[in-house]
This record gives C-alpha cells, sequence and structure tokens, in this order.
C-alpha cells in the first residue's frame, strides 16, 4: 500500500491534506492546531489510545493555577496532535471543566487555532465573545537531555461562544519541546490529524459566529458547516450527512464534535492492532475504519490512509 509519502514528506491524500512542518518552520494563521479531550481518568484514558497505537506523551502537569493535567498525542506532521485532559484539583480556572464533566462525561471539548493571542483577542472582542485575558502559562516536559519548559500563549473565546465545543487560539513558544522527536513515531502509523466531525439538527442554528470569526475559510451548506483549514477541517453534519460520510448513526442528541480523523501510513496495519486489541470498529464507506465510542475517551476516532481517503469537508 501506499505510504502517503512524496520526497521524504507525507501528504495526506485529500481531506486536510498538508506537508508536515519540519524543525523549526512555524505553522500559518487561524490553522487548526489541536484538540483536548476532556476525561475523568487520565490513565484510564491514555490505556485506550495505547492500545489503539498511539504513543502518548508522559503525563504533564499545568502551572499558574490552571490545576489540570494532560497527554498529548503529537502528530509526526510537527503541525497537529490531540490531548487527553484531566482535572487534578479543583481552582477557578477550571471549574468549567469540572462542571462539563459532571454533566456530559468524557468528551471531546475544546478545539485549539493557531492563531496570535493578540490579533485573536482583538476579533474575540469584536465579535462580543472574548472570555477575559490572554493567558500564559507553562508545563515541565522530561526530554532525554534533561527537563524544560513549554510555553503557551492563549486567548480564550466564552464557553457558550459557539455551540458544542470550546474554542481558543493558542501561540507556541517552543514548537521544539512540544513536538517532541522521541514521540512523534506510533505503532498505527498515524501521520496527522485532519478533521474534527460532529453532529448538528440544524447548519442554520450554528453557523453563524464560524462563519464571523473565520471568512475565509468556514462555509456553510444544508447538511455541513466546515471550517476549512491548511492543517484540518472542522465540521459538523447533520444526521443524514452524517449517515454518509460514516454508514453509522452520529452517537450525540446535541450538538457536539464526537470524531477525530487521522491519517495513517498503511490502514492495514491500523485494523490489525485494533484486532489485536479487541477494540471494536466498524467500515466506513469510503473503506477507512471508524472505531466505537469508548467510554474512557468518549469519542471515536476514524482512520483512513492514502488508499481510503477521507471524503472532503
Amino acid at each position: 500500500m501506499s505510504d502517503g509519502t512524496r520526497s521524504g514528506r507525507s501528504v495526506a491524500a485529500r481531506d486536510g491534506g498538508h506537508p508536515p512542518l519540519e524543525a523549526g518552520e512555524v505553522a500559518g494563521r487561524h490553522d487548526f492546531d489541536h484538540t483536548y479531550v476532556l476525561v475523568s481518568s487520565l490513565a484510564g484514558a491514555r490505556a485506550v489510545v495505547e492500545r489503539m497505537g498511539f504513543r502518548p506523551t508522559p503525563d504533564g502537569v499545568h502551572g499558574s493555577g490552571l490545576g489540570t493535567a494532560n497527554t498529548t498525542i503529537m502528530m509526526p506532521d510537527r503541525r497537529t496532535y490531540f490531548e487527553l485532559l484531566a482535572v487534578l484539583e479543583p481552582t477557578q480556572r477550571n471549574a468549567d471543566k469540572a462542571r462539563a464533566l459532571a454533566e456530559r462525561g468524557n468528551h471531546l471539548q475544546g478545539v485549539a487555532f493557531d492563531w496570535p493571542v493578540a490579533e485573536a483577542h482583538a476579533a474575540f472582542t469584536a465579535t462580543g465573545i472574548a472570555h477575559g485575558e490572554p493567558i500564559d502559562f507553562e508545563r515541565m516536559v522530561d526530554l532525554a537531555d534533561g527537563p524544560r519548559e513549554a510555553r503557551f500563549s492563549v486567548a480564550l473565546a466564552s464557553p457558550d461562544a459557539v455551540r458544542g465545543v470550546y474554542i481558543f487560539a493558542i501561540t507556541h513558544h517552543s514548537r521544539d519541546v512540544v513536538w517532541r522527536p522521541d514521540y512523534l513515531a506510533h505503532r498505527n502509523g498515524a501521520l496527522a490529524v485532519t478533521a474534527l466531525v460532529g453532529y448538528c439538527a440544524d447548519v442554520q442554528e450554528i453557523s453563524q459566529p464560524w462563519l464571523s470569526l473565520f471568512p475565509r475559510q468556514a462555509t456553510a451548506t444544508r447538511d455541513l458547516l466546515s471550517v476549512r483549514t491548511a492543517t484540518a477541517s472542522v465540521a459538523f453534519l447533520t444526521a443524514p450527512a452524517y449517515h454518509a460520510r460514516y454508514g453509522r448513526d452520529c452517537q450525540s442528541a446535541a450538538v457536539a464534535l464526537e470524531v477525530i480523523e487521522v491519517q495513517v501510513a498503511e490502514i492495514g496495519v491500523a485494523r490489525n492492532l485494533l484486532d489485536e486489541a479487541g477494540i471494536n470498529y466498524a467500515l466506513t464507506p469510503s473503506g477507512g475504519v471508524l472505531t466505537e465510542k469508548d467510554a474512557a475517551v468518549g469519542i471515536s476516532f476514524h482512520f483512513w490512509d492514502a488508499s481510503c481517503p477521507a471524503p472532503s469537508l
């Protein structure tokens, strides 16, 4: 099978296609950066993604009073990743996360866009959705040559700025620490996060904030709201469109993102790992693999490769 490479650089075949960043390169503005999945047990969620063939980084603890801990699953494109996030101790800064866990259980809660925080904060303020001032924070990372500090700045939108997910802008000040080379290779051959996909009953009811914030990237049709960035798409589908994409009904009755789409080098390798781990999945109409939602992480994964590309969003 094709491994999706050309001249030594991985290239996604269709949806979300992009070459990986080389060391020292910087992603563009407004591009998808990462998503985080809010979980009650970091250890339990880590175990699930490890069985799927991902290689999570060691747990990290966020400072600056955030009171949270995470593990990240970094993609070798050096542009995307997903994160498992848990509340360690209640603080004012994580009260919304503790409340969301109590109300919804484990779920995909947040989407971060690579966007200069001053510019993002101005855009959030202009549209009336800014949530406080930009925040700087850090976490320690134990690298092979010793501990290093990963530093970030974020601009926050209000929790109800858009339906179904929490959005914010992020600036990485230490990309080499976050996309650590020793955790970019995964047994399942993961190359990149290419899309986040969820459900909505009525596109028109949820589209306006996205269209206002991302006028060049967001589009809305009767059955699809899509924010297509150079790295990955964020999309909400109506029930018929969701079924057409995955061959099954959506799992949520509310507006929510519930699938992380991941390009892999060879779909057969990913399927074999799922079989060995006893993880249930179904084949999608395009030939990809969609895992059942696992209670420990609260989401599904759609794996695809160049031989069975995910349809464009």
